[in-house]
C-alpha cells in the first residue's frame, strides 16, 4: 500500500502528488487535513476533491472509502478490478 503520513494541507500539493505517482495496482492512501485550501481559500464546495477525484480516475484507480482522523481525513483509492469498471459518464 501506497501511504504517505502527513496530511496535505492544500489540494494544489496533494494533486501534484497524485499526478506524479506511478501507479502499479497498489492500494492508495492519502490524508488529507480537514481545512484543506484550494488557492489559499476554503474550499466549501470540494472542488479540490473532485479535483483530487478526477486524478485518480484517470490514472484508473476509485475511492475505496475514507476514515476521520483528529483533524484530518485518510483517503482509500484502489485500482479498477476490470477494464469496464471506470464508472459511467453518461
Amino acid at each position: 500500500m501506497l501511504s504517505r503520513t502527513t496530511a496535505f494541507h492544500s489540494f494544489e500539493e496533494a494533486l501534484d502528488f497524485v499526478q506524479t505517482l506511478i501507479l502499479d495496482g497498489t492500494p492508495v492512501v492519502l490524508p488529507i487535513a480537514n481545512g484543506a485550501t484550494l488557492r489559499r481559500q476554503s474550499d466549501p464546495i470540494g472542488a479540490g476533491m473532485a479535483m483530487l477525484l478526477d486524478a485518480f480516475l484517470a490514472k484508473r484507480y476509485a475511492p475505496d472509502g475514507f476514515e476521520q482522523g483528529d483533524g484530518f481525513r485518510v483517503y482509500r483509492y484502489k485500482p479498477f478490478d476490470e477494464p469496464g469498471d471506470r464508472p459511467s459518464t453518461q
